[in-house]
C-alpha cells in the first residue's frame, strides 16, 4: 500500500510540473490582445500589398500615434517602423471593428471598390511571401501584437479565430482571391461529425441498388454579433435613424432586433426611427439573437434642448455646431461645425487648419485627407462638415466631401489671449494665444522660458515664413500661435513673421535718443543721434579701384576717422557744459 501510495504521490508531482510547465504557455495563446492582425496580403504586388487589423475589445482604441513594423534583419533588429495616416474615417477603432492599412490607399481603393471600412495608408519595402516577423506597436514603442507569418506564395493568409494567440497553420489559412478586407473571415473547417449533432444525412445509389447513407458536414450555428452604428448627436424632438443592419451571424442564421433607447421606450427590427423628449447622454442598446445565443451593442445619442446650439442629426439636414459644443459631443458623430479660422491651411500642414470660438476659449481643428480646401484666410467664418474626432486632445472634424467646408462671411482676425507662460496646460489646446518670454536654445531647438519658471518648446514649420535664425537667443519676445501636443509633450507653434514681436525689457533705461517701443519682427529700431553741426576740413576724394588709387583710399580713410573724432569731441563737448549749467543753477 505505502509504495502503491507513493507511487501516486510520485506520478501526481510530475503531472504538476508537467502542467506548471506548459498551462503557461497554452494560456498565453488563449490570451486575446486588444488589436490582432487578422489577414496579411503579402503574395500581391508590392503597392497593392495591405494588412488587415481588428479591436477585440469591447472600448474604443486610437491607432493614430501607432506604427507597423517590418524588415527585421541582424544590421537593424528593431525592424524598420512605419506611420499610420487616416485615409478614410478616423483614428479610432470601435469595439470588434475591422481596419485596413495599405502600402497605397489609394490603389487599395482601386482595387475594392466595394470596401467601405476604416483605412489607413503606410509605406513599406515589400512584404516576403516566404514569412518574416512583423509588429504593431504603440506610440511609446510597446509591442500590441508580434509574430512570424507563415509562407504564402498565393491567395492571402487569413486568421481563423482573432482571440486566439497561435501563428501556425492551426489558426491561419491561405484564401484564394481577394481575401474578405474589413469583414470576418467565415470559413470554417470542420471535421465529419456524428449525423445526430451537426450532420444532414442523405441517401445516394450511385451504381448498385443497395443505399449508402453519406454524411455531409455543415456549419454550425454561432451567436450573432450586433453592430449598432455610429453614435450621434439630435435635439430634443427630432428624429434619429438607427440603423443596425451590419450585424452579422457568421453561419447565415436569421437575426432578431431588439432596441431599448434608455428613455423608457423599445423598438424592433434592423433599422427603426426614435425621436427623444428630453435632453442628456442616452446609450440606445441593440441586441440581435438567433437559435444559439445573444449579442448586444450600442449607440451614444447626445441630445440637447433647444435652446443650446443647433446640431447636425444622421440622415437629416445639417445644422451648425459652435466649437464649445464639441466637449461633449462623443467620437463618431456626424456634426457641422462653426468657427472662425486662426490659422489657415498649409500653414502648419497640408492637411488641417483651425478654428475657434468668438471667444478664443475653445478651439477645434478641421481635417481632410486629401488637403482639398477652398481658398480661406483667418478671420472668416466657416462650416465645416464631418465626423467627430480627437487628435492629442483638441477636438477634430473629419470632412470627406469636395463641398464640406463653405465659408459663411469674412471678419477681422482674432487676437491672441495673452496667457502667463507658466500656466499653460492641456486647456489651452488648439487655442490662438501669446505669451512672452526669453529665448532660449539648446541642442537646436528653440524655447522660450519666463521669470515665473514656465518655459515651452518652440517648433517652427516650413509653411509659415519663419527662420529658427529669426529667434535669436537671450531676446525677450511676445509670440503668438497655435498651442500643441505630440508624444513628447506640449508645443508652441507660431504662424506667421508677423507673429514674433521683439519686446526691449521694461526694467532696462534705454539710452536717449533710442526708442524703447516693442517691434515685430522685420522692422528696424529708429535710433535718433544728436544735431551737431560741423563742417569737414578735409575735402571730398574722387578715387578708383585701380593700383594707382590707394594712396587716396587711404586718404579717404582717415578723412573718415577725423570726422568721427570730431562728432565724439563736439558730444562730449556738449554733455560737459551741460553738468555745468546744472551744477552752477
Amino acid at each position: 500500500m505505502r509504495s502503491l501510495f507513493q507511487y501516486k504521490k510520485t506520478r501526481l508531482s510530475l503531472l504538476i510540473i508537467v502542467f506548471g510547465v506548459v498551462a503557461p504557455e497554452f494560456f498565453a495563446l488563449a490570451e486575446p490582445r486588444s488589436v490582432v492582425i487578422t489577414e496579411i496580403a503579402s503574395s500581391l504586388p508590392t503597392d497593392e500589398e495591405w494588412i488587415e487589423v481588428y479591436n477585440t475589445t469591447d472600448g474604443i482604441v486610437d491607432i493614430s500615434a501607432w506604427r507597423f513594423v517590418e524588415d527585421f534583419t541582424e544590421n537593424d533588429p528593431d525592424g524598420v517602423r512605419h506611420k499610420l495616416t487616416s485615409y478614410r474615417a478616423d483614428s479610432l477603432l470601435d469595439p470588434r471593428e475591422y481596419a485596413i492599412i495599405a502600402n497605397n490607399a489609394a490603389l487599395f481603393l482601386e482595387k475594392h471598390q466595394d470596401f467601405s471600412g476604416a483605412l489607413f495608408d503606410s509605406s513599406w519595402g515589400s512584404l516576403k511571401e516566404t514569412g518574416e516577423k512583423i509588429e504593431i506597436i504603440d506610440g511609446n514603442g510597446v509591442v500590441i501584437e508580434e509574430f512570424s507569418y507563415l509562407q504564402t506564395d498565393d491567395g492571402i493568409l487569413a486568421r481563423k479565430d482573432p482571440f486566439f494567440s497561435d501563428y501556425s497553420s492551426l489558426n491561419w489559412v491561405n484564401v484564394q482571391g481577394g481575401g474578405t478586407p474589413g469583414k470576418p473571415y467565415d470559413a470554417i473547417i470542420l471535421p465529419l461529425t456524428p449525423a445526430s449533432q451537426t450532420s444532414t444525412p442523405a441517401e445516394i445509389s450511385p451504381n448498385s441498388s443497395s443505399s449508402e447513407q453519406v454524411i455531409f458536414p455543415v456549419k454550425p450555428l454561432e451567436p450573432p454579433t450586433a453592430a449598432a452604428g455610429i453614435n450621434v448627436a439630435a435635439r430634443v424632438g427630432e428624429t434619429i435613424i438607427f440603423d443596425g443592419s451590419r450585424s452579422y451571424d457568421s453561419s447565415g442564421g436569421e437575426l432578431l432586433y431588439h432596441w431599448d433607447f434608455g428613455d423608457g421606450t423599445k423598438a424592433e427590427g434592423a433599422v427603426v426611427k426614435h425621436a427623444f423628449l428630453l435632453e442628456g447622454d442616452y446609450r440606445a442598446l441593440l441586441t440581435v439573437s438567433n437559435s444559439v445565443g445573444n449579442d448586444s451593442d450600442s449607440a451614444r445619442v447626445t441630445v440637447v434642448g433647444d435652446s443650446s446650439e443647433p446640431v447636425l442629426l444622421k440622415n437629416n439636414e445639417p445644422l451648425a455646431l459652435t466649437p464649445e459644443d464639441t466637449r461633449t459631443l462623443p467620437p463618431k458623430t456626424e456634426a457641422v461645425i462653426q468657427g472662425i479660422v486662426t490659422v489657415e491651411p498649409g500653414i502648419f500642414a497640408k492637411t488641417y487648419f483651425y478654428i475657434s470660438s468668438k471667444d478664443g476659449t475653445v478651439a477645434s481643428q478641421v481635417y481632410s485627407a486629401d488637403g482639398e480646401f477652398p481658398d480661406l484666410h483667418i478671420g472668416q467664418v466657416i462650416e465645416a462638415a464631418g465626423t467627430i474626432s480627437s487628435y492629442y486632445g483638441v477636438k477634430r472634424i473629419i470632412t470627406r466631401a469636395p463641398g464640406a467646408i463653405s465659408v459663411i462671411r469674412g471678419e477681422d482676425p482674432l487676437p491672441g489671449e495673452e496667457v502667463a507662460l507658466s500656466l499653460i496646460d492641456d486647456a489651452y489646446l488648439g487655442r490662438l494665444i501669446t505669451l512672452k518670454g526669453a529665448v532660449l536654445k539648446e541642442d537646436g531647438k528653440i524655447f522660450i522660458t519666463a521669470d515665473d519658471g514656465g518655459r515651452i518648446r518652440v517648433e517652427v514649420k516650413n509653411g509659415t515664413g519663419i527662420s529658427k535664425t529669426d529667434l535669436h537667443e537671450g531676446v525677450l519676445v511676445s509670440l503668438t500661435g497655435i498651442i500643441d501636443k505630440t508624444v513628447n509633450g506640449l508645443r508652441f507653434l507660431p504662424r506667421y513673421p508677423g507673429d514674433i514681436v521683439v519686446v526691449t525689457p521694461i526694467d532696462v533705461d534705454a539710452p536717449e535718443g533710442v526708442s524703447n517701443k516693442s517691434r515685430v519682427l522685420g522692422e528696424k529700431a529708429e535710433i535718433v543721434l544728436p544735431e551737431i553741426e560741423y563742417t569737414p576740413s578735409i575735402e571730398t576724394l574722387e578715387y578708383t579701384t585701380d593700383e594707382q588709387s590707394r594712396s587716396g583710399i587711404v586718404k579717404y580713410l582717415v578723412a573718415t576717422a577725423a570726422a568721427l573724432a570730431f562728432i565724439l569731441a563736439g558730444v562730449f563737448v556738449r554733455e560737459r557744459q551741460e553738468k555745468q549749467r546744472i551744477s552752477s543753477s
